[in-house]
């Protein structure tokens, strides 16, 4: 009965990493196993409207982000909000980019 119990916890934990990664608030992982030590920058991009073009907005959130339809919506509906908390600057400024070009007003914070 242990067993299944150890396996359970490190297949959740497992699904639970593969999700942080996505979303990425993990970092993926290079490859390397060195850890460093950096002095690096949280970027969130804030969405404060959606704009005119809510369908298209949900349909962007969705391919930057790879969620599903009802999660993609229910961000999209709870603007103001924070869409994406990442250390990646490259990342979060393309999500600005695609939200503007489609009229939404968002904002990246550091």
């Amino acid at each position: 009965m242990n067993g299944w119990l150890a396996l359970a916890i490190v297949v959740g934990a497992s699904i639970a990493l593969k999700i942080l990664k996505k979303k990425g608030i993990i970092p993926e992982d290079s490859g390397s196993h060195t850890v460093t030590v950096s002095q690096s920058h949280i970027y969130k991009v804030r969405l404060i409207d959606a704009g005119p073009y809510k369908v298209k907005a949900i349909k962007v959130y969705r391919d930057l982000t790879g969620e599903g339809l009802k999660e993609a919506k229910d961000m999209i509906d709870s603007a103001p909000c924070i869409m994406l908390v990442t250390e990646d600057y490259e990342k979060a400024s393309r999500m600005v980019q695609e939200f503007r070009a489609i009229s939404a007003s968002v904002s990246i914070e550091e």
